[in-house]
Protein backbone atom coordinates (compact mmCIF):
# COMPACT_ATOMS: atom_id res chain seq x y z
CA UNK A 1 0.00 0.00 0.00
CA UNK A 2 1.68 3.18 -0.90
CA UNK A 3 2.07 6.16 1.54
CA UNK A 4 -0.93 8.45 -0.36
CA UNK A 5 -3.15 5.42 -0.09
CA UNK A 6 -2.31 5.82 3.70
CA UNK A 7 -2.70 9.76 4.28
CA UNK A 8 -5.96 9.37 2.36
CA UNK A 9 -7.09 7.02 4.93
CA UNK A 10 -6.31 9.02 7.54
CA UNK A 11 -7.98 11.95 6.11
CA UNK A 12 -11.19 10.67 5.13
CA UNK A 13 -13.40 8.00 6.63
CA UNK A 14 -15.19 7.49 3.47
CA UNK A 15 -11.85 6.64 2.05
CA UNK A 16 -11.42 4.20 3.99
CA UNK A 17 -14.87 3.13 3.64
CA UNK A 18 -14.13 2.43 0.34
CA UNK A 19 -11.12 0.44 0.11
CA UNK A 20 -12.15 -1.42 3.47
CA UNK A 21 -15.29 -2.68 0.97
CA UNK A 22 -12.22 -4.68 -1.54
CA UNK A 23 -10.65 -6.60 1.71
CA UNK A 24 -12.83 -9.21 3.94
CA UNK A 25 -12.95 -9.00 7.54
CA UNK A 26 -10.45 -11.25 8.03
CA UNK A 27 -7.86 -9.04 5.74
CA UNK A 28 -9.41 -5.99 7.26
CA UNK A 29 -8.67 -7.24 11.03
CA UNK A 30 -4.64 -8.11 9.77
CA UNK A 31 -3.97 -4.86 8.16
CA UNK A 32 -5.37 -2.62 11.54
CA UNK A 33 -3.01 -4.54 13.85
CA UNK A 34 -0.53 -4.13 11.92
CA UNK A 35 -1.01 -0.42 11.52
CA UNK A 36 -1.30 -0.51 15.81
CA UNK A 37 2.20 -2.38 16.02
CA UNK A 38 3.69 0.44 13.11
CA UNK A 39 2.23 3.14 15.73
CA UNK A 40 3.28 1.30 19.08
CA UNK A 41 6.94 1.38 17.31
CA UNK A 42 7.05 4.89 15.83
CA UNK A 43 5.79 5.99 19.58
CA UNK A 44 8.42 4.01 21.26
CA UNK A 45 11.02 5.80 18.64
CA UNK A 46 9.82 8.80 19.88
CA UNK A 47 10.24 8.77 23.34
CA UNK A 48 13.66 7.47 22.76
CA UNK A 49 14.44 10.19 20.34
CA UNK A 50 13.25 12.79 23.19
CA UNK A 51 14.83 11.49 26.17
CA UNK A 52 18.09 11.60 23.36
CA UNK A 53 17.74 14.92 22.72
CA UNK A 54 17.07 16.01 26.55
CA UNK A 55 19.79 14.31 27.41
CA UNK A 56 22.14 16.10 25.23
CA UNK A 57 20.61 19.84 26.00
CA UNK A 58 21.71 18.32 29.88
CA UNK A 59 25.09 17.88 28.68
CA UNK A 60 25.35 21.70 26.82
CA UNK A 61 23.75 22.81 29.86
CA UNK A 62 26.42 21.31 32.32
CA UNK A 63 29.04 22.22 30.15
CA UNK A 64 27.94 25.86 29.55
CA UNK A 65 27.57 26.19 33.70
CA UNK A 66 31.36 24.62 33.59
CA UNK A 67 32.43 27.42 30.99
CA UNK A 68 30.94 30.22 33.81
CA UNK A 69 32.12 28.33 37.04
CA UNK A 70 28.36 28.18 38.35
CA UNK A 71 27.14 25.20 40.39
CA UNK A 72 23.11 23.70 40.66
CA UNK A 73 23.50 25.27 44.10
CA UNK A 74 24.31 28.25 42.64
CA UNK A 75 21.04 28.29 40.27
CA UNK A 76 18.85 27.04 42.74
CA UNK A 77 19.78 29.54 45.16
CA UNK A 78 19.19 32.43 42.55
CA UNK A 79 15.30 31.27 41.77
CA UNK A 80 14.69 31.17 45.76
CA UNK A 81 16.01 34.60 46.48
CA UNK A 82 12.31 35.98 46.75
CA UNK A 83 12.04 37.67 43.22
CA UNK A 84 8.50 37.76 42.98
CA UNK A 85 7.17 39.62 39.83
CA UNK A 86 5.07 42.61 40.24
CA UNK A 87 1.39 42.60 39.29
CA UNK A 88 -0.30 44.87 36.49
CA UNK A 89 -2.59 47.05 37.76
CA UNK A 90 -5.23 48.62 36.33
CA UNK A 91 -5.52 46.36 33.86
CA UNK A 92 -8.65 44.64 32.73
CA UNK A 93 -9.58 41.05 32.56
CA UNK A 94 -10.39 41.11 29.15
CA UNK A 95 -14.41 41.08 29.61
CA UNK A 96 -16.69 43.72 28.33
CA UNK A 97 -18.97 45.61 30.77
CA UNK A 98 -22.22 44.10 31.08
CA UNK A 99 -25.43 46.14 29.71
CA UNK A 100 -26.49 48.10 32.22
CA UNK A 101 -30.00 47.78 31.60
CA UNK A 102 -29.54 43.63 31.54
CA UNK A 103 -32.04 42.08 33.40
CA UNK A 104 -34.95 44.32 32.92
CA UNK A 105 -37.77 42.93 30.60
CA UNK A 106 -38.11 43.96 27.26
CA UNK A 107 -41.01 45.83 27.95
CA UNK A 108 -39.01 47.66 30.92
CA UNK A 109 -36.73 49.30 28.39
CA UNK A 110 -38.97 50.45 25.64
CA UNK A 111 -41.25 52.41 27.72
CA UNK A 112 -38.36 54.10 29.60
CA UNK A 113 -36.92 54.47 25.97
CA UNK A 114 -39.82 55.47 23.70
CA UNK A 115 -40.98 58.99 23.47
CA UNK A 116 -44.00 60.51 24.36
CA UNK A 117 -46.39 61.30 21.35
CA UNK A 118 -47.01 65.17 20.46
CA UNK A 119 -49.51 66.74 21.85
CA UNK A 120 -53.28 66.97 19.54
CA UNK A 121 -53.69 70.49 21.17
CA UNK A 122 -52.41 72.91 18.48
CA UNK A 123 -54.27 74.61 15.98
CA UNK A 124 -54.13 71.41 13.54
CA UNK A 125 -55.57 68.91 15.84
CA UNK A 126 -59.14 68.92 13.62
CA UNK A 127 -56.93 67.82 10.76
CA UNK A 128 -55.51 64.17 12.16
CA UNK A 129 -59.50 63.52 13.05
CA UNK A 130 -59.17 63.80 17.04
Amino acid sequence: MPVNTLVSIAQSRSTANRLAKSLNAAELKKAISHLEAALIAIERREVVKAAKKQAANLKKLKAMMADMDLTAADVRSLTTTGTKRKTARGKTSGRRKADPRKGKSRAEISTKSRHKPPQVDGPWSHATGV
